[in-house]
C-alpha cells in the first residue's frame, strides 16, 4: 500500500491510509474474495512525500511513480486524493488487468482515491469502490461491459452492451456470464437525489433490443449501481481461474 501524502503522525484525518483504515480494507478483502479461498496482507505501507502525485493521472503520474515505488509479484495499491484519466464508466479509480499470457509482463497495480476507503454505499458495503476495482484486477468486466460485436437487434442508444434480458447471447455479449443480468447503465441510472437506488423503480422501463425489459444487476460488485454487495457464481469462478492462470505468482 502506497500512499501519496502527508504522514498519518502528521495529518491523521478522514482519507489518509492510516493502519486503521488499512487494516479495515484488508478486512472487506477477505470477507469478499473468502469464497475462493484468497486472503490478503499488507505487506507494508509506504507514504511518498511528493504531494503533487495526489493530483494523479493515469498517463503522466502513473509511470512515474510505479517505476520509483512498486514491488514486484505483490498487489501495489496507491491511495491519492484525485484519479484522472481511468477508463470511462470507472468511479474513484482503476485497476490494470492480467496479463493476456504468462509471458507478458503483469503490472500489479490498482489506484484508488483515498475517500475510497471505508466507503459505503446504500446497503452498508464497506469499501465497494475498493472491492469492485479488485475485481477487476482478477479479470472481471464491469456488468454493462461488452466482450463481443456488434448484433441486431441491437439495444437502445446509449446502452454499452449487447446481451439480452433473457439471457439467450449472456456467453456472446455483455460481461460474458450467464448469472449476471443484462445491464443498461448508464441509461436509466437513479437521479442523485432517489434516497434508497437499490430497486430498479424507474417508470417507464427500459426495453432491451427484443422489446424485452431490462432487470439490471443493481446488486452486483461489478456494477456500478448503489447496492454493490456481491459476486456471482460464474464471477467466482472466473477469478479463481484467472488467479490460477495469469496472478500465481503474486506473494
Amino acid at each position: 500500500v502506497l500512499d501519496s501524502g502527508q504522514l498519518p503522525s502528521v495529518l491523521p484525518g478522514p482519507g489518509n491510509a492510516t493502519p486503521t483504515a488499512l487494516n479495515t480494507m484488508i478486512s472487506s478483502l477477505n470477507a469478499a474474495f473468502k469464497k475462493i479461498c484468497v486472503q490478503f496482507l499488507n505487506c507494508s505501507t509506504v507514504y511518498i512525500p511528493h504531494h503533487p502525485f495526489n493530483n494523479w493521472t493515469k498517463n503522466l503520474i502513473d509511470p512515474i511513480v510505479t517505476s520509483n515505488w512498486y514491488t514486484t509479484k505483490t498487489i501495489n495499491v496507491y491511495f491519492v486524493d484525485q484519479v484522472s484519466g481511468q477508463p470511462a464508466n470507472e468511479v474513484g479509480g482503476y485497476a490494470y488487468p492480467p496479463p493476456p499470457n504468462l509471458t507478458t509482463n503483469a503490472k500489479d497495480v490498482i489506484v484508488l482515491t483515498k475517500g475510497s476507503l471505508n466507503g459505503t454505499n446504500a446497503v452498508g458495503t464497506l469499501n465497494h469502490n475498493i472491492i469492485h476495482q479488485f475485481g477487476h484486477f482478477f479479470g472481471l468486466p464491469n456488468t454493462f461491459d461488452e466482450i463481443g460485436s456488434p448484433i441486431t437487434p441491437a439495444p437502445p442508444p446509449g446502452v454499452l452492451n449487447y446481451e439480452f434480458f433473457n439471457r439467450t447471447n449472456c456467453y456472446t455479449q455483455g460481461d460474458g456470464f450467464c448469472d449476471t443480468e443484462a445491464d443498461c447503465w448508464p441509461l436509466n441510472a437513479p437521479p442523485p437525489s432517489l434516497t434508497s437506488p437499490c430497486g430498479y423503480y424507474r417508470f417507464p422501463g427500459m426495453l432491451d433490443g427484443n422489446n424485452e425489459f431490462y432487470v439490471p444487476p443493481v446488486d452486483n460488485m461489478m456494477s456500478n449501481w448503489g447496492c454493490r454487495c456481491r459476486f456471482s457464481q460464474e464471477q467466482y469462478n472466473y477469478m479463481a481461474y484467472i488467479i490460477l492462470t495469469r496472478r500465481l505468482y503474486l506473494h
